[in-house]
């Protein structure tokens, strides 16, 4: 198993509420700007549980639930919901990202936030993501990175397309 080690989640942590915190709010804006149904919300790559608590403010009675691979991380996340107790509907899973305790199509909702970048097998992912949505479910991937060109965009909408056999 791999994961971010004790004292680096320790650190992202105090660095994931003093630096993150404000675009956590934007996502978060963003998810809820239409009122979609959402009933079960699944972060992948949940850290610190930073945005899995912004989520459990603005969705009413959906299931929420923060996957990471990390135990140092699970446990931050664990203490910090655990803070803020009104938030006991978040659900938090050890596990890998490459292969989702999941049933197919039961997840509604996917968002994952400067997680991609960890990934072994971004492929492998991608099909996991396809295999748990619902089929109207969507999934959002946001990954911190420098300012890139329209081709190389274009370049990598296209690989995730073929990963993912949309043409």
């Amino acid at each position: 198993m791999q994961g971010i080690p004790r004292g680096s989640a320790q650190l992202y942590d105090s660095l994931a509420i003093k630096y993150l915190e404000p675009s956590y709010n934007y996502v978060t804006q963003d998810i809820f700007k239409e009122n979609m149904d959402r009933r079960v919300i699944l972060e992948i790559g949940c850290g610190t549980g930073v945005l899995l608590l912004e989520i459990a403010k603005n969705a009413n009675s959906a299931i929420i639930i923060g996957l990471d691979i990390s135990p140092a991380m699970i446990k931050i996340s664990k203490r910090n919901i655990v803070e803020k107790s009104e938030f006991s509907k978040i659900d938090l899973l050890l596990a890998d990202a490459h292969k989702m305790p999941f049933r197919p199509k039961s997840v509604d909702f996917i968002v994952s936030t400067g997680t991609l970048h960890h990934i072994r097998k971004p492929e492998v992912l991608f099909k996991e993501i396809t295999a748990v949505l619902s089929s109207h479910g969507e999934a959002w991937i946001y990954e911190f990175s420098h300012d890139i060109s329209i081709r190389e965009l274009r370049q990598s909408s296209k690989k995730v397309r073929q990963i993912l056999d949309f043409n």
